[in-house]
């Protein structure tokens, strides 16, 4: 459990970088129940964001997905799962 809980504390703050460096937010202006949009993240970032989500977790993700979990919270927990099914899927 604790494993899980540090996974998305890092998905969480992978994230919080990107929107700090990509989109010149300050750390404490970012709230993990945002939406995502509310700081300038758009198509171009988002997939950009993707990008870096994939190489950092090693998934196959679709850019759709920020729009559909379109806060910290939700992305994160929906990236958490994809890990989990995909961690499942390597020891079948």
């Amino acid at each position: 459990m604790d494993q899980q809980v540090d996974t998305i504390k890092h998905i969480k703050q992978t994230i919080s970088t990107f929107i700090c460096n990509e989109l010149s937010v300050d750390i404490e202006d970012i709230d993990s129940e945002t939406n995502l949009g509310a700081y300038g993240l758009g198509s171009t970032a988002a997939t950009i964001l993707t990008g870096i989500l994939e190489n950092t977790y090693q998934l196959r993700l679709s850019p759709l997905l920020v729009f559909d979990y379109p806060t910290i919270d939700t992305l994160a927990a929906a990236i958490n799962e994809q890990l989990k099914e995909s961690q499942e899927l390597t020891r079948s």
